[in-house]
């Protein structure tokens, strides 16, 4: 009788299991691959409302469709709170030059003495406004700088620091983030994303348009 019991309880998980399986079938999210995370000033003299903000910079911002149908994403945003208010800040289009070695876009960070190109930039809020459709498994990737408030003049005082994805299907999706120590590096050696367009020469001096 026992050997009974158990086979018929066996034998019941296996509706359940299907119906779980089921479940999460349906089920999708975005994962971010986000590396290459800094804090920077944000440089921009002919704004002055823009100019020397604070701001953090996603180079090779990557979002993974995990669902077995198609999606469109529709906004990424940055939230966060400051003072008791909560924030949430689209991304920022920066003006990106040539760089004319490999003829690919960059965007310029400088802090008057040394400068990082970041090749291979793409802002993806120009990309979302082209509303690609991401296939199962398939990949929306770019860059991004996000401006904080004026008022926010230390990012340590900066709470609840996440990333928000919106899509066109109804979904919302929430990314908490962790400021790490090293994403201190470029802001205390002062460097600051110069928003201005720009070809490279061959002496690899830069050409401001």
């Amino acid at each position: 009788m026992e050997i009974v019991i158990l086979i018929v309880s066996a034998l019941g998980l296996v509706p359940v299991y299907f119906l779980i399986r089921a479940k999460l079938r349906k089920r999708y999210k975005f994962d971010i691959d986000y590396k290459n995370i800094t804090f920077a000033l944000f440089s921009d003299p002919k704004n002055p409302k823009l100019d020397n903000r604070l701001c953090i910079i996603f180079y090779f911002f990557r979002i993974v469709n995990n669902s077995e149908e198609s999606k469109t994403l529709k906004n990424v945003f940055l939230s966060y709170s400051f003072d008791g208010k909560v924030y949430q800040n689209e991304s920022y289009v920066v003006h990106s030059g040539i760089i004319s070695d490999v003829n690919k876009p960059a965007v310029l960070t400088s802090n008057g003495i040394d400068s990082v190109f970041l090749l291979d930039w793409y802002n993806i809020r120009t990309k979302l406004g082209e509303n690609e459709t991401i296939p199962p498994g398939g990949v929306f990737s770019g860059s991004a700088v996000f401006l904080f408030e004026s008022i926010v003049s230390d990012v340590h005082q900066v709470k609840d620091l996440k990333l928000i994805i919106t899509d066109f299907h109804g979904k919302k999706l929430s990314y908490p983030m962790a400021v790490k120590d090293e994403w201190f590096n470029s802001f205390n050696k002062g460097f600051s994303v110069i928003n201005k367009s720009f070809t490279t020469k061959k002496d690899n001096t830069i050409k401001w348009d």
